[in-house]
């Protein structure tokens, strides 16, 4: 089935607690879905009214529905009737161009939403989002694109406004093995680093819950404005205002 594509386009009484793919319906969920498909009646959500409606279902899976089926946990006669036309889209990681038309166009949508001006983004920030294998997709750049969006300052995307396992290259929760790192790190030098991403982190977050105001941001951390400059200046933020 395909990993990513839109779903039935009506509502079925079921459990408030529904999913986008389909290979997570519970049985009780498969069974409504098939009598859908058999006979097109459905109840919207809320109401107890059947309505009738011949409608196009189009539905998405991030697994191959056929191991499922073996195992007893998705229902032959619905994969059956899913089964008619298969697309399979790569994963992000194995489509390496559309990274960054998908990361400037989430930019793009991200700075309205948020009315964040972008003007420029650098190219060190585009190299990371290129490496970074992906195990979520889509989904995980679009969300990681608007927390960049919405830590950005002076107009100007850069690598710091990265997530921190983004730039240390740690890929998150995956089923699929094939997610691997580019590069390799010994236990002290990454240590090393996730301690000096996590404070860069912290002091991100404190500069933003008080406005940049360096004065309250350092005594939210506890530590003298010099330090706070000199910690900045180390970790590249912008120490002009």
């Amino acid at each position: 089935m395909p990993t990513r594509t839109k779903t039935v386009n009506f509502s079925l009484q079921v459990e408030a607690r529904t999913a986008d793919e389909i290979d997570v319906l519970g049985p009780e969920q498969q069974v409504k879905l098939l009598r859908v498909i058999e006979t097109g009646e459905f109840e919207p959500i809320g109401s107890n009214k059947t309505h009738v409606n011949q409608a196009r279902l189009v539905v998405a899976s991030n697994m191959d529905l056929q191991p499922l089926v073996e195992q007893g946990k998705f229902r032959p006669d619905l994969y059956y009737r899913l089964n008619m036309l298969k697309f399979d889209v790569l994963p992000l990681r194995r489509r390496k161009s559309d990274i960054i038309v998908l990361a400037n166009d989430f930019v793009h949508q991200m700075s309205l939403k948020h009315n964040i001006p972008v003007d420029r983004i650098d190219e060190e920030f585009m190299e990371a989002l290129h490496t970074y294998p992906w195990p979520g997709n889509v989904r995980e750049l679009e969300n990681v694109i608007r927390r960049s969006v919405i830590y950005c300052r002076e107009g100007i995307l850069r690598k710091e406004n990265l997530p921190s396992h983004i730039l240390m290259g740690l890929v998150g929760p995956t089923n699929d093995p094939s997610v691997v790192l580019n590069h390799k790190q010994n236990d002290s030098e990454r240590l090393g680093d996730q301690v000096a991403v996590t404070e860069k982190e912290l002091i991100e977050q404190a500069l933003f819950k008080n406005n940049y105001s360096r004065t309250n941001t350092a005594k939210t951390l506890g530590i003298s404005r010099v330090t706070l400059y000199n910690k900045m200046k180390k970790y590249g933020m912008n120490t002009k205002k």
